[in-house]
């Protein structure tokens, strides 16, 4: 069927048709993000009614390592220096 030969009244049924598939499946897309909204809501009341009656263990601090920053206090001539004298070539 060409879409030039339609005639108004098969225009508006494939528009009729249109507007169901997409209601319909806007319908499906709610539906499907509501059953998840639940099923999440579920999760973190289970989850939060558990750690209500066994807390989690706290974690022991952790030790904090000091890395050293090479701060230098050297002059850039003794920087150079060490350069030439370790025989590195640049």
């Amino acid at each position: 069927m060409d879409k030039k030969n339609l005639t108004a009244e098969e225009r508006e049924l494939k528009a009729q048709q249109k507007r169901f598939e997409s209601d319909k499946a806007i319908a499906e897309y709610r539906a499907r993000e509501e059953a998840i909204n639940r099923n999440t809501e579920r999760l973190r009341a289970l989850r939060l009614a558990r750690d209500a009656q066994n807390p989690p263990a706290p974690q022991p601090a952790a030790k904090s390592k000091k890395v050293a920053k090479s701060k230098s206090s050297t002059s850039l001539a003794d920087y150079l220096k060490r350069e030439t004298d370790s025989g590195r070539k640049t």
